[in-house]
């Protein structure tokens, strides 16, 4: 059983404020039990187009610096820690809107780039191409960011390469109130997760107005806690392969061999009476 902290902070332009309300946080989540801590996205950097206008004077140094800290965090509490950010590239290349995996020796292990970026994210960023995973404790990991939630087909991608548990980074808020995604994001990430045999950590911005909280949902579609709305806050959960693991296999195997089609072959038969589509 592994125990999971999913954060959310007001993330802002400033990259100090934003480091020392992780570090406080992965310190928090440790002392609670976490093994893998995860923040939302561009968490440490603040988000383009949003938090601040344009990279014109954004300090990568200072973000560098910071990543340093929280490298430090994850080996000082023994801790795994996922982070959203943004990667710079070279020339004149758009950075990525990046997750981190930072492990507890404080290695960055790998970096997952929002593939899905939405129009305006493209004046900003520069899109992903691959899927991304990385093994914690015998669990096998994807990483998504925000509007990637709205393309399935990225969550079964991660559902056909065994992924156990996505870990979804979302920077939706700051809005004037009630947003689309208020209504359909929590439905259609318990949709992914019902539909994949997937957990789902959904860590989000919490700055005012937060179209949802942060929270956790279970391979059968059901959501575990909440945060607390529009605040700084943690949740820890669980993932227990051992209560869940029989129901995953379960289901992904079933799965697999209906869209193939093998599980319906020796079922299906000749009739006219299922040819005619013309009568009762």
């Amino acid at each position: 059983m592994l125990q999971i902290a999913t954060c959310q902070f007001p993330i802002s332009a400033n990259i100090q404020r934003n480091c020392d309300f992780m570090t406080k946080q992965i310190q928090q989540s440790a002392q609670q039990g976490a093994k893998l801590i995860h923040f939302g996205e561009c968490a440490l950097s603040g988000y383009c187009g949003v938090d601040f206008k344009s990279w014109s004077d954004f300090d990568w140094k200072e973000l560098q610096t910071s990543c340093e800290r929280i490298q430090s965090a994850a080996e000082r509490y023994g801790v795994w820690v996922v982070f959203g950010s943004s990667h710079r590239l070279t020339g004149d290349h758009l950075p990525h809107n990046s997750v981190y995996a930072v492990n507890p020796q404080g290695g960055l292990v790998t970096r997952y780039d929002k593939r899905r970026c939405s129009v305006k994210d493209l004046n900003h960023y520069t899109p992903g191409t691959h899927p991304i995973i990385f093994e914690a404790f015998g669990t096998v990991f994807g990483m998504l960011i925000c509007l990637d939630y709205r393309f399935p087909e990225l969550y079964r991608e991660y559902m056909d390469i065994g992924v156990a548990c996505v870990l979804h980074s979302f920077h939706d808020a700051r809005k004037k109130g009630s947003s689309l995604s208020s209504v359909i994001a929590q439905p259609t990430l318990q949709g992914h997760a019902g539909n994949t045999a997937m957990w789902i950590s959904v860590a989000n911005n919490s700055a005012a107005y937060q179209s949802f909280s942060s929270l956790w949902i279970d391979p059968s579609g059901a959501v575990g806690k909440h945060a607390k709305r529009h605040r700084s806050d943690i949740i820890m959960n669980k993932l227990d392969m051992e209560r869940h693991g029989a129901y995953v296999d379960m289901v992904r195997t079933f799965r697999s061999d209906a869209r193939s089609g093998s599980v319906y072959a020796d079922k299906t038969v000749t009739d006219t009476r299922s040819e005619d589509r013309s009568h009762f």
